[in-house]
């Protein structure tokens, strides 16, 4: 009787939590596209959009940084936090930059190749000059994955936000995070079946129903009032 209280009390604080988070990040990205003219006309007058979004980025890529080399420290390699730190923001707010030139593709494409060519210098000469040739691939190639892997991924959510549109954007961000919610509440409710047991004995397959029919209902309510998709693309998009 206990573990169940305890499990129903880890479901409603998740939830709480989930709900408290992603109501706060849709508040500020109105707030944003407010601000920079998204949700009114003044949108030609005002050019240089998600402003808050890219500050809110840089604060994540941070976080999320410090986390991955407390990782990578686990498997013996030695990386520069404030290297991968600014690479991983440079890459994660391209999108940003490009709006003061215009936008071209071409610049965007440089400027990541910059970044990563620039990046993957300074590993190199930190390596040399910090720590030797010893573990030299193995410090330098964890260092560049989580340089690439982070502030890459991350940079498409600017990208949403500022090719696509706002509501395209918590689109986007509701969905994936109401597949999360769908998971653990179906999971914890009626999970029986386990998904991977050895990768990760948590989930199930009522889980991943849950994640799969929460976050489809929530695409196909953004493209019916939003009109960004019709409900096949809709369906398809929750389910993926």
């Amino acid at each position: 009787g206990r573990l169940i209280d305890t499990e129903a009390t880890r479901l409603k604080q998740r939830l709480l939590f989930g709900t408290l988070m992603v109501a706060g990040f849709a508040g500020l990205m109105i707030l944003d596209g407010y601000l920079d003219g998204s949700l009114t006309s003044a949108t030609t007058t005002k050019p240089i959009q998600a402003t808050i979004l890219c500050l809110l980025i840089i604060l994540l890529t941070i976080g999320a940084q410090m986390e991955m080399a407390h990782l990578i420290a686990k498997t013996g390699a030695v990386v520069s936090r404030p290297i991968v730190i600014t690479a991983s923001i440079l890459l994660a707010t391209g999108w940003y930059w490009r709006q003061f030139f215009g936008k071209p593709l071409e610049f965007h494409l440089y400027y990541m190749l910059f970044v990563c060519a620039f990046s993957l210098f300074a590993l190199l000469l930190y390596q040399g000059i910090r720590i030797g040739p010893g573990g030299a691939i193995g410090n330098c190639a964890a260092g560049f994955f989580a340089i690439f892997y982070l502030g890459f991924l991350i940079g498409f959510v600017l990208g949403i936000r500022i090719d696509f549109g706002l509501w395209q954007l918590l689109m986007f961000v509701f969905t994936v995070k109401s597949s999360d919610i769908g998971a653990y509440t179906i999971g914890s409710l009626f999970g029986r079946r386990k998904f991977s047991p050895k990768i990760s004995p948590g989930k199930s397959w009522e889980g991943l129903a849950g994640a799969v029919v929460f976050a489809s209902i929530v695409a196909v309510l953004f493209s019916h009032f939003c009109g960004i998709m019709n409900l096949s693309s809709a369906i398809i998009f929750g389910a993926g």
